[in-house]
C-alpha cells in the first residue's frame, strides 16, 4: 500500500513539474514599419530577462516567453514598441518612425588623407542645420 502511495505521488510531483515548464509558449508574428513593409533585424527581448531574438529578412520572428510578460521591440530609427504578451500566440507589431533618431545620422561627409596612412571621414555639420526637422 505504502508502495502504490509513493509512486501516486511521484508522478503528481511530476506533473506538477511538467506543468510549471509548459507555461512557456512560443510568441510569433511580424515587425513592420509605418508603410507597411517587413523590417528585417528588429531586436526583440523578454524584459527582465536574457532571452531575445531578430526578425528574419521578411519581418517574421519566434521567441519563448510567460503570460504576463512582456516583449521590447527595438530597431534604429523607429521608436521603441512595447507588448505584454496574453494569451494570443501570434503578435504582430506596426513600428512608428522616430524624428529624433533620424537627425543622428551623417548623410553628408567627405573623405580626406593624412598621410599615406591613414584615412578619416568628416561629416558636414552646416548639412545638418539647413535639414534639421523639429518635433
Amino acid at each position: 500500500m505504502r508502495t502504490k502511495l509513493n509512486g501516486l505521488l511521484t508522478l503528481l510531483l511530476a506533473f506538477v513539474v511538467q506543468i510549471s515548464f509548459a507555461q512557456d509558449k512560443t510568441i510569433s508574428g511580424t515587425v513592420t514599419d509605418s508603410d507597411g513593409l517587413p523590417l528585417p533585424g528588429v531586436n526583440i527581448v523578454v524584459e527582465g530577462t536574457t532571452n531575445g531574438t531578430q526578425t528574419d529578412f521578411d519581418g517574421n520572428y519566434a521567441i519563448s516567453a510567460s503570460q504576463g510578460q512582456a516583449l521590447l521591440f527595438t530597431y534604429i530609427g523607429q521608436k521603441p514598441a512595447r507588448r505584454t504578451i496574453g494569451a494570443e500566440s501570434v503578435i504582430n507589431v506596426q513600428m512608428e518612425e522616430d524624428a529624433q533618431a533620424l537627425e543622428e545620422v551623417c548623410g553628408n561627409s567627405s573623405w580626406y588623407q593624412k598621410g599615406e596612412t591613414s584615412i578619416g571621414l568628416r561629416c558636414n555639420r552646416s548639412w545638418f542645420r539647413r535639414f534639421r526637422t523639429t518635433s
